[in-house]
């Protein structure tokens, strides 16, 4: 996987070749510059690590901004579609708000597992401890709205 931490990172890391054959005597000299280079390949690892561990919260950060957009636009779309009042006054009208009804009930069963799917996106974030999850919860308001909104429909 070729991107521009690990660029960063590669000239950072030197191999170990040894100059030449050392005795027993001279050995103990240059443990501690082994144990100190050890320790600092480690530590440079661990900010690699958190780089990539960063990079994939922001991806999925972003992956969850485009998915609750678009969970927020049908919801809205349905808030108008069932704020309208035309119950009908014939037999007609009531057979036709009926229909309208139940394609309602249709759509709001098929997204349920789509809202679902946000609303686990945003809990791994929150698992994760993303650094910017209050402006995910604060988008994300209408959690409870949606959960409720389910259970009634």
């Amino acid at each position: 996987m070729e991107n521009c931490q690990f660029r960063c990172f590669c000239h950072l890391f030197h191999e170990y070749v040894a100059s030449e054959l050392r005795t027993f005597s001279v050995a103990p000299h240059h443990f501690g510059h082994l144990i100190s280079s050890f320790l600092l390949h480690c530590m440079k690892l661990h900010v690699l690590w958190l780089c990539y561990r960063q990079e994939k919260l922001e991806q999925l950060a972003a992956r969850f901004d485009r998915k609750a957009g678009m969970r927020e636009t049908w919801l809205s779309e349905n808030q108008r579609l069932v704020s309208q009042d035309n119950f009908g006054y014939d037999l007609a009208a009531v057979e036709a708000a009926t229909k309208k009804h139940e394609a309602i009930e249709t759509d709001i069963n098929a997204y349920e597992e789509r809202v679902q799917a946000v609303v686990a996106v945003a809990q791994e974030l929150e698992n994760e401890n993303y650094h910017d999850i209050e402006r995910i919860n604060s988008r994300f308001v209408i959690r409870d709205f949606l959960a409720t909104f389910f259970k009634t429909a």
